[in-house]
């Protein structure tokens, strides 16, 4: 079993969510993160539980910030790091910052 504390996070939000409550998730549990893809009319689909049916499915979120450990996440100084920016901004600078991911140019 991994260690939790190394494992790469990501803070995100479901649109779903009327409290816009921010949660840190695993990167595993959102689809598509490295792939190419128009991130305005596509948004990020996230493994979310839901209770009632007591299944998993993905809904649509949006990630808040850049992919670290969970300790880096749950520090306020880094966690809203891309709050300001549009959404294409901010994967963008994703990209450029993590080159796992790869590197595209809209223009």
């Amino acid at each position: 079993m991994a260690d939790e504390s190394n494992t790469m996070h990501v803070a995100i939000r479901f649109f779903s969510d009327e409290s816009k409550k921010v949660l840190c998730v695993p990167i595993t549990d959102v689809s598509n993160l490295d792939i190419e893809k128009d991130y305005i009319n596509e948004p990020f689909y996230i493994k979310k539980y839901e209770g009632s049916t007591d299944k998993f499915h993905f809904s649509p979120g949006q990630v808040l910030s850049s992919v670290g450990t969970l300790e880096q996440l749950l520090n306020r100084k880094t966690r809203f790091k891309f709050s300001k920016m549009r959404r294409s901004d901010a994967i963008q600078r994703l990209r450029l910052q993590h080159r796992e991911i790869p590197e595209q140019i809209n223009k």
